[in-house]
């Protein structure tokens, strides 16, 4: 399993924007950086949020293009069908 963070729909003006108006409304003195550490993350959070990924190995010595390709479709498949 990987974690990662989405940054798809991030804007680095956002980001700024919100990050000021939370530290604002908190009033943190500039001392504090567990605080601003956790304001920052809280509203990166928001922004970009954190998502989890399985990754399967399927580096087998018998795995070929074909094969790989065979089992992605698969997955892609079923997870559409297990959507709808």
């Amino acid at each position: 399993m990987v974690n990662y963070r989405n940054y798809k729909k991030f804007d680095n003006n956002h980001f700024r924007h919100d990050l000021l108006k939370e530290l604002s409304l908190r009033k943190i003195p500039e001392n504090h950086l567990e605080k601003l550490k956790d304001v920052s993350s809280k509203v990166l959070n928001k922004l970009a949020p954190v998502k989890k990924k399985y990754v399967r190995s399927n580096q087998g010595s018998f795995m070929n293009k074909a094969l790989r390709k065979a089992i992605m479709t698969r997955s892609r498949l079923l997870n559409n069908f297990r959507k709808k």
